[in-house]
């Protein structure tokens, strides 16, 4: 079963290594896939990953 972790950030200021690792703690759920992506709105941007 896949699981997924994410976070929302206004000040514009993500750094990809906490969004991977997030993600890779979650490794033991399952190893069909994983993957990170991150949006860039005009106020926020949100980063998902799952593993």
């Amino acid at each position: 079963m896949c699981g997924i972790a994410g976070y929302l950030s206004y000040s514009k200021n993500y750094e990809t290594a906490v969004i991977t690792a997030m993600s890779n703690a979650l490794e033991h759920r399952g190893p069909d896939d994983h993957g990170v992506k991150v949006f860039n709105e005009s106020d926020f941007q949100l980063a998902l990953g799952h593993h």
